[in-house]
């Protein structure tokens, strides 16, 4: 959190959208869209029943969408309620569509996943991405990676990777009994002896 990049300062719908309409978002955004048809039509069809990553892919990337368009949201009906809208309503209100379109999909294809996969591994693998593809999606919207220093942007990896290390750490031993570790402790003893 200490090296996390400050978020850009936006204050107005207009101001977002400024954001949104550059090359970089725009080019990100239909290689996500891009992506997620070939991960619904195609793989998730054939493998989502076999690989936990098809359905959880689809989750995390419509994710990065789900929490840009709930910023723009909030600004919007911020300016809303204050009277003083930077840009028609239609913009909110398309924002509130994405946003539930997104939604509706990200659980379709998350109770597909937990249906089929341990709830376990399915919570650890898509808060893992889930994360990923926010950071990368808010990263080319707000281009906070250009304003931030190398001693922070190696801090906030070595944060991610820890929070991604103990996560899994705590999943995957989680099913090993007490017995387990009162074995591994007595093993751990003869050897000090």
């Amino acid at each position: 959190v200490i090296h996390a990049p400050k978020e850009g300062d936006v204050k107005s719908v207009k101001e977002l959208i400024q954001k949104v309409e550059q090359t970089e978002f725009l080019t990100f955004t239909i290689f996500s869209i891009l992506v997620l048809l070939i991960l619904i039509f195609f793989m998730a069809p054939r493998y989502g029943s076999k690989n936990i990553l098809v359905n959880i892919l689809i989750c995390s990337m419509l994710g990065s969408f789900t929490v840009m368009s709930c910023k723009a949201l909030s600004i919007g009906i911020k300016e809303i309620v204050s009277k003083a809208p930077s840009v028609s309503y239609w913009y909110t209100y398309l924002f509130g569509v994405i946003l539930i379109v997104c939604v509706m999909i990200q659980m379709n294809y998350l109770n597909k996943a937990l249906d089929v996969f341990n709830t376990a591994i399915v919570t650890t693998v898509y808060y893992v991405l889930f994360t990923l593809f926010v950071m990368v999606s808010s990263s080319v919207l707000f281009k906070e990676l250009l304003n931030i220093s190398f001693e922070d942007f190696v801090g906030c990896m070595c944060g991610f990777s820890t929070i991604v290390c103990a996560l899994c750490l705590i999943h995957f031993f989680k099913t090993s009994s007490d017995q387990d570790f009162v074995n591994l402790n007595s093993i751990t003893n003869e050897t000090n002896s």
